[in-house]
């Protein structure tokens, strides 16, 4: 996971923050301590700060299951934009039937 660099020294992590946020974004913190984690995001404002500049960074690229569930709950307290999750294009009916007579056609 890659740190962004902190203009300041207020917003710098400690061990235990990193742990903790390291903790959450892999998904191994009890329900009890993951809630009580997305509420001190919430009503933290200094811990906020330090933690969502890694927490968006860490959402840019494609979600594995447990940062869809993780963003989606982080999404509902306003803290992040929701995930967006793209279903691929379904094909219509019928589609096998004429690829295979183009392929006869030519």
């Amino acid at each position: 996971m890659r740190i962004p660099d902190f203009d300041d020294s207020t917003r710098v992590l400690d061990e235990t923050e990193l742990e903790l946020l390291a903790e959450y974004l892999e998904g191994k913190l009890s329900d009890r301590d993951e809630e009580a984690f997305e509420n001190r995001l919430v009503s933290d404002w200094a811990f906020r700060r330090r933690m969502l500049p890694i927490i968006r960074d860490c959402y840019k690229g494609e979600p594995v299951p447990i940062e869809i569930e993780a963003g989606m709950r982080l999404a509902e307290r306003g803290l992040i934009e929701r995930p967006r999750i793209e279903r691929p294009t379904r094909r219509k009916k019928g589609w096998r039937r004429r690829e295979r007579r183009r392929g006869n056609d030519q």
